[in-house]
């Protein structure tokens, strides 16, 4: 999966301009301070807010990483079935 090197997006905007260069986009993620709340009830939106921003990168990598993966996944599956 050397292609994941090749592969990272930040995601304040940097996306927008690789899908005019590349093409539509498909399957996005996006996380809230909200989202990390339903896990963390005792924490303030600002503190979710923080805790996001800390972790963005590793979020993004992780979604990347796994991404590839279930296409991967599917793909395989389609080959299997005769589909592809």
């Amino acid at each position: 999966m050397e292609s994941l090197n090749n592969v990272r997006f930040t995601l304040k905007g940097r996306h927008k301009m690789m899908s005019k260069l590349y093409g539509e986009e498909y399957a996005k993620v996006v996380w809230r301070a909200e989202d990390v709340q339903a896990l963390k009830k005792d924490w303030s939106l600002p503190r979710c807010e923080e805790w996001l921003e800390g972790n963005e990168r590793h979020i993004s990598d992780r979604l990347i990483e796994l991404g590839w993966e279930v296409m991967d996944t599917l793909l395989q599956m389609e080959a299997d079935n005769g589909e592809v």
